[in-house]
């Protein structure tokens, strides 16, 4: 039995969507994490199951310790239940901020230090210490996979890749506090739900993986693509940038990806039919 927390958020939904019928799906509406005794009612499905962890209040809602704390009791609660009824497997949806503003001349790789600066990223940490300290105690395998940015068709998404679409189909301005010269490496979310959907299947050697795609773009080149695509120029405004400001990139070395899932391939952003993706065609 494949069991997916947190199904009816962006992600979530992406995967069960991915996946169809063939996983038992909680969400905020049919199971409370916060609550042991519910919890305790459902407990007896974790036993053998793959459990795949997308649940969680997300930073753009409130980077505080109240949400920090939320998002560690959900995650304990669950783990208090997995002792009597240990799971096969888990998948746990991390992020690369657990390596904070990286101003390193290497490419980022899971070897890199972990520097958090948000609640947010701090919390990742712990979660992913607690799956791998408890995986030889309980006898449960794991992947935890380290996500970048995540886009899709979910237009209110608070990435900037949506952010811009949003911008253009209201031809309005476009606020940017950076020289937009920075790199980062989005991750479309139809290439993260195909690759849960491939490793359901697999067993794999890999317990810890950056998932990107090792091709970063700059914020400029992000924003020159996005307007040609929908044949409109966007309205950028620089507001509060400043030279003196240190900007960080985000390139990343996904040779451990590459070894050990040689036959998958990344969505090249620049081919992506974006107007489809985000409901403009």
């Amino acid at each position: 039995m494949v069991i997916l927390f947190g199904s009816s958020g962006f992600i979530g939904n992406s995967i069960k969507k991915k996946i169809k019928n063939k996983i038992l799906e909680f969400n905020s509406k049919n199971l409370d994490l916060l609550n042991l005794k519910k919890i305790k009612k459902k407990s007896h499905k974790f036993k053998n199951a793959i459990i795949i962890f997308a649940a969680g209040i997300k930073r753009t809602k409130g980077d505080n310790f109240n949400n920090f704390k939320k998002n560690m009791d959900i995650f304990l609660n669950l783990f208090s239940f997995f002792f009597k009824n240990p799971p096969k497997k888990i998948i746990f949806l991390s992020s690369v901020e657990v390596y904070g503003n990286y101003e390193g001349k290497k490419k980022i790789s899971e070897k890199t230090k972990l520097s958090p600066v948000t609640n947010y990223s701090l919390m990742k940490i712990f979660q992913e210490k607690t799956i791998k300290f408890f995986s030889k105690k309980i006898g449960y395998d794991y992947l935890i996979l380290r996500l970048p940015g995540v886009f899709g068709n979910e237009i209110n998404n608070e990435n900037i890749i949506s952010k811009l679409v949003k911008s253009q189909n209201k031809k309005s301005k476009f606020f940017l506090n950076t020289s937009g010269n920075e790199m980062r490496d989005y991750l479309y979310v139809e290439d993260l739900s195909r690759f849960i959907k491939n490793v359901l299947k697999k067993k794999t050697k890999a317990k810890m993986l950056n998932f990107v795609s090792g091709n970063s773009l700059s914020i400029n080149q992000i924003i020159k693509i996005i307007s040609e695509k929908f044949n409109r120029k966007l309205f950028i405004i620089k507001k509060n940038y400043s030279k003196k400001k240190k900007e960080h990139d985000l390139k990343f070395d996904n040779s451990l990806l590459r070894k050990n899932f040689k036959d998958f391939r990344f969505s090249d952003f620049d081919r992506l039919n974006l107007k489809q993706i985000f409901g403009n065609d």
